[in-house]
């Protein structure tokens, strides 16, 4: 069957969500402890920071970052980021 990702956008409690699942080939038990550690990767001319990267800026909005995969039926990915009313302050700083 052809490869297919989804992604769905909603609201959880205080987060939104994005949820991005695909029917890939899926993660195996040994590398679903190590896929968020720098240098870690799978693919021969991979540099393994992509997810380190993704996870680190995830953790600096103070979201989170949730997986689930089963080898040989696919990944599900879920960044949480916290929903907020107040103003960002980016660019406000010494006016």
């Amino acid at each position: 069957s052809p490869q297919e990702i989804a992604i769905n956008v909603f609201k959880k409690d205080e987060f939104a969500v994005i949820e991005i699942k695909d029917n890939g080939k899926g993660i195996n038990e040994t590398n679903k402890t190590q896929i968020f550690e720098p240098f870690f990767t799978t693919k021969p001319k991979g540099l393994g920071l992509g997810l380190t990267h993704v996870q680190k800026t995830i953790l600096n909005h103070k979201g989170k970052l949730e997986f689930e995969s089963t080898e040989g039926e696919g990944s599900n990915f879920k960044v949480y980021l916290p929903i907020s009313n107040e103003t960002p302050s980016w660019g406000t700083e010494g006016r």
